[in-house]
């Protein structure tokens, strides 16, 4: 599962980050999504540029 915060501030993407246990996640500028990217995965987080 991939998990992608949208509408976000500074502030409460650092308090979800934190709470989601993934505090040095680098925003990207773009995603692609390929089945074996994800397979075996439990969950990722992934913060898109702005």
């Amino acid at each position: 599962k991939i998990v992608i915060p949208i509408l976000w501030d500074d502030k409460t993407l650092k308090q979800f980050l934190k709470e989601a246990g993934e505090e040095n996640v680098k925003p990207v500028d773009k995603l692609t999504v390929k089945p074996r990217d994800v397979a075996g995965k439990e969950s990722e987080v992934v913060v898109l540029s702005s």
